[in-house]
C-alpha cells in the first residue's frame, strides 16, 4: 500500500471517530477514541517523519472542536478539561508510537546497511561465489566468480553448473597424475554439494584446479545452493615441485647407494683386467678383448661417477671463483665441440659476484648444458651462456619450495632448439630420463649437472616451450672475499716404495686386488679387515708408514681407526679411500682440511701414485681430521 492510500484510510477513521464523538454523548471514553488514527499510522507502518505528528495535530483539533460545534446537553457536560486529559493521552500515545516508529526505522535502516555491506563484501570475495538453484543453474555469481570462469554476468547467469565445473583432476604443470575416472559433472550427492579433485572449465575453454565449499539457504520458499570456489592452481603447482623434490631426492638416495656398491665391484674388475693386460703381449690374441673389458668397466665408472654428482656424495674440493673465467677458458673447446652450424654467443657481468664450486664440476655443468642445447638443435642454431648477478626474492622461494632467498650468481644456457613439451620439463632431470632415440644417450647428462648444482647449495630451473627453445638457469650463492688461484693438477708417475703399509678395507675381493698392486710396486703390506683388526696389527710393534684405509666399515670406521692410531703415532700418513662417505671425512661434498682421499672405483696405477703422494709429504695429513 502507497503512502497516500495510508493517509486516506488514516483519515477516513479520524473523520469516523469524530462523527461519533459529534453523535454520541461521552466523555472520557469518547476522546480516547481520537487515538485510533495514531496506532492505525503505526500499524500501517507509515515510516515518513511528518506523518505520526500530522495525524496528532488533525486528531487533537478534532478532539477540542467537538465541544465548540457540539450542541446536546450531554456534550456540555465534556467540559474542556475533560479534553484537555483526553488531550494528554492522545499525545502521550503518539509519543509512544514516535518511538517506536524510530526504532523500526532504525532497525530497518540497519538491517539494510548490513544486507548492503554484505552484498559487497561478498562481491569483494576473493573466492568465486555461485548461487545455484533447484535446477542446478547459476542465479547469482560475484565478481570474482567471473574472473575465474572468464564470463561477463549475463553469460554467467542461468548457466548449468555442469558446464563450469567438472568432477576430475586436472594436469597441473602437465602431469597426468588422475586421481580419479572423470564424471563429467558435478556430485549429486551430499545434497548437491561438489566433490573432488574439481576442475573449472573457462569461458575460453581452458582448464584451471579449483577446490569449493558448499553451503545451503532458502529464501522466499525456494532453496539455493552455494559453492565457494578457490583456484589452486598455484597450490597445485607448488605441491607437483615439493613432491618432484622429495622424488629426486629418494632416486638420488638410491643411486648414490647403488653407485657405492657398484664401484667396489669396478674396482675388482678393473684391476684384475689391468693384472691380465700387463700380463699379455701386445700381440696377444686374448689383450684386445681384454683392452675391451677395460674400456667397458672405465664408461660404467663413468656411469657410477655421474650418479654420485646427481645424489650429491662425489667428493669435491670446492674454490672461490668466478665462473666467466671458466666460461672464457672453455669458450674455444666449446666452439670445436658445437660445429659450424650452430653459433655461440656469451654474455658476462662486469659486476658478477664470486661463487664457491669445485671448478672441475662447474666445467662439467657447462659442457653438459651445452651439449643438450647442442642436442636440441639438429638443424643448427644459437646458444647463448649468460653469467650475471641475481636476487631470488621470497616471492620466488615462495613458488620453489628448495630455495632460500639470497644474492646469488646466475649461469643461464639459452637455445634456439625444438624446445619441450611441460611433462618433458618437469622430467628432465631425473637419471637415465631421455628424449633421445635408444643408444643416443644415457640420461645422466642433466641428471648430473642438478646434482652438482645442489651440492654446492644452488638452485636451477628450465624454462621451455615446444618449438620455443629452453633456457636452463643456474643459481649458486654469492660469497665473499678475493677469488683463489686455479692450480692445475699434476699427476706424478706411479712408482712403488719400500715402506710398510697398512691396508684396511672390509671388501676382501677388493682387499685381495689392493694387497697384491702394492706388493708388486716393492711395498711391504699388512692387512686388515675392519679397525679392530688393524689395531691388533699395530699392537704387535711394527712400525707403520702409511695407512691406507676405507671410509665406512663395521664395528670401526675409518676416522676413528686413524684417531686411535695418531694416538700412537702423530706423524703417522694417510690415505682415505671410499665410494662415498657420508659426512666421515667429508661434509656436504666437501673435504675435510689435509685430508688425502682417493675414489673408488680407481685403477692401479692411482692407487700406487696416491700412496707415493703421501709418502714424499706433499699430500702428507699429519693431524687427525677435526
Amino acid at each position: 500500500m502507497g503512502m497516500g492510500a495510508k493517509l486516506g484510510v488514516t483519515a477516513a477513521v479520524a473523520a469516523a471517530v469524530f462523527a461519533v464523538d459529534l453523535m454520541v454523548p461521552g466523555g472520557y471514553a469518547v476522546g480516547a477514541l481520537y487515538v485510533v488514527p495514531l496506532v492505525l499510522v503505526h500499524v500501517l507502518r507509515c515510516s515518513a517523519g511528518w506523518c505520526m505528528p500530522t495525524v496528532a495535530l488533525v486528531s487533537s483539533a478534532l478532539l477540542l472542536l467537538d465541544p465548540v460545534l457540539g450542541t446536546s446537553g450531554t456534550d456540555q457536560q465534556l467540559t474542556y478539561v475533560n479534553r484537555g486529559f483526553s488531550l494528554l493521552a492522545l499525545w502521550s500515545v503518539a509519543g509512544l508510537v514516535e518511538v517506536s516508529r524510530r526504532r523500526t526505522l532504525q532497525v530497518s535502516e540497519a538491517q539494510a546497511t548490513a544486507g548492503t555491506l554484505f552484498d559487497a563484501a561478498l562481491e569483494a570475495a576473493p573466492d568465486a561465489m555461485l548461487v545455484v538453484d533447484q535446477g542446478a543453474k547459476v542465479r547469482a555469481a560475484n565478481a570474482s566468480a567471473l574472473a575465474l570462469f572468464r564470463y561477463s554476468r549475463e553469460q554467467l547467469l542461468g548457466k548449468a553448473l555442469a558446464e563450469l565445473v567438472v568432477e576430475r583432476r586436472v594436469e597441473v604443470g602437465g602431469l597426468a597424475s588422475v586421481m580419479g575416472a572423470p564424471q563429467g559433472t558435478p556430485r549429486a550427492g551430499n545434497g548437491g554439494g561438489l566433490g573432488g579433485p574439481l576442475v573449472g572449465v573457462r569461458g575460453d575453454k581452458s582448464e584451471v584446479a579449483v577446490e569449493a565449499t558448499t553451503s545451503f539457504l532458502e529464501r522466499d520458499g525456494e532453496r539455493f545452493t552455494v559453492h565457494a570456489l578457490r583456484d589452486i592452481t598455484d597450490k597445485r603447482r607448488l605441491e607437483e615441485r615439493l613432491l618432484s623434490s622429495q622424488r629426486m631426492e629418494s632416486i638420488g638416495r638410491l643411486a648414490g647407494g647403488v653407485a657405492h656398491d657398484f664401484n667396489n665391484l669396478l674396482a675388482v674388475i678393473m684391476s684384475y683386467g689391468r693384472f691380465v693386460a700387463d700380463a699379455l703381449d701386445a700381440e696377444h690374441p686374448a689383450r684386445g678383448d681384454v683392452d675391451e673389458v677395460l674400456a667397458a668397466a672405465e664408461r660404467a665408472a663413468g656411469l657410477t661417477r655421474q650418479l654420485l654428482a646427481f645424489s650429491r656424495r662425489q667428493v669435491v674440493k670446492p674454490l672461490r671463483l668466478r665462473s666467466s673465467t671458466l666460461v672464457s677458458d672453455m669458450e674455444k673447446m666449446l666452439r670445436r665441440l658445437l660445429g659450424s652450424d650452430i653459433e655461440l654467443m656469451t654474455s658476462c657481468s662486469t659486476e658478477e659476484g664470486l661463487i664457491e664450486i669445485d671448478p672441475a664440476q662447474l666445467e662439467q655443468v657447462i659442457l653438459n648444458l651445452v651439449i643438450n642445447a647442442r642436442d636440441a638443435m639438429p638443424k643448427g642454431g644459437r646458444i647463448t651462456v649468460e653469467i650475471g648477478n641475481a636476487t631470488l626474492d621470497q616471492a620466488y622461494c615462495d613458488s620453489h619450495p628448495d630455495v632460500l632467498a639470497g644474492e646469488y650468481v646466475m649461469l643461464a644456457v639459452s637455445d634456439t632448439g625444438v624446445g619441450m613439451t611441460e611433462a618433458v620439463r618437469l622430467r628432465v632431470f631425473e637419471p637415465f630420463f631421455t628424449t633421445k632415440a635408444p643408444g643416443a644417450g644415457t640420461g645422466l647428462g642433466l641428471a648430473t649437472v642438478y646434482g652438482i648444482v645442489k651440492q654446492a647449495n644452488g638452485h636451477i630451473w628450465v624454462y621451455s616451450e615446444p618449438g620455443r627453445g629452453s633456457t636452463f638457469k643456474a643459481y649458486f650463492p654469492r660469497v665473499g672475499g678475493a677469488p683463489d688461484a686455479l692450480v692445475a693438477t699434476r699427476h706424478a708417475p706411479a712408482q712403488g716404495g719400500s715402506e710398510t703399509i697398512l691396508l684396511v678395507e672390509d671388501e676382501a675381493p677388493l682387499r685381495r686386488v689392493a694387497v697384491r698392486v702394492l706388493k708388486r710396486a716393492g711395498y711391504n703390506v699388512l692387512e686388515a679387515g675392519n679397525g679392530l683388526d688393524a689395531l691388533a696389527k699395530v699392537e704387535t710393534g711394527v712400525k707403520v708408514d702409511l695407512l691406507i684405509t676405507d671410509v665406512v666399515m663395521p664395528m670401526m670406521g675409518g676416522r676413528e681407526l686413524v684417531a686411535k692410531l695418531r694416538e700412537r703415532d702423530p706423524d703417522l700418513a694417510v690415505l682415505y679411500v671410499s665410494g662415498y662417505t657420508e659426512n666421515a671425512i667429508v661434509h656436504h661434498g666437501v673435504l675435510d682440511p689435509d685430508i688425502i682421499f682417493l675414489q673408488k672405483p680407481f685403477q692401479p696405477d692411482e692407487l700406487l701414485r696416491h700412496a707415493r703422494l703421501v709418502l714424499d709429504g706433499s699430500g702428507r695429513n699429519r693431524k687427525a681430521p677435526g
